[in-house]
């Protein structure tokens, strides 16, 4: 327990999470045009791949039902990407980064 897996797969992600990071450490803040595609690239890809999602989740977790993984995983994207809290780039357009605060209700 602790250790990493040292499995080619492994090491090929690392590496590719690393190159995405380094990218986006050397690259300018994107335009409000990319801010604004992003999520609807995002919505596009999740809806055009669920069944594949379903497939893969089914296939980690040894057998979970397609209608489970639907529920649990897949219905909730779209509603994340558009209602989220300061993560939709139509509405961090209008609260630059850093200065969106989070509402968290208080039950007392």
């Amino acid at each position: 327990m602790g250790q990493q897996p040292t499995s080619s797969s492994h090491n090929t992600l690392s590496d590719a999470f690393g190159r995405t990071i380094a990218h986006s450490r050397s690259s300018p803040p994107p335009t409000l045009a990319e801010r604004l595609d992003r999520p609807a690239r995002l919505r596009a890809l999740t809806a055009d791949n669920e069944a594949g999602f379903a497939r893969a989740i089914s296939a980690d977790f040894g057998h979970r039902s397609t209608t489970e993984t639907t529920i649990a995983e897949v219905l909730f994207v779209p509603v994340a990407i558009s209602e989220g809290s300061c993560a939709n780039a139509s509405t961090r357009v209008h609260h630059p980064v850093g200065t969106c605060k989070m509402g968290v209700n208080d039950p007392l």
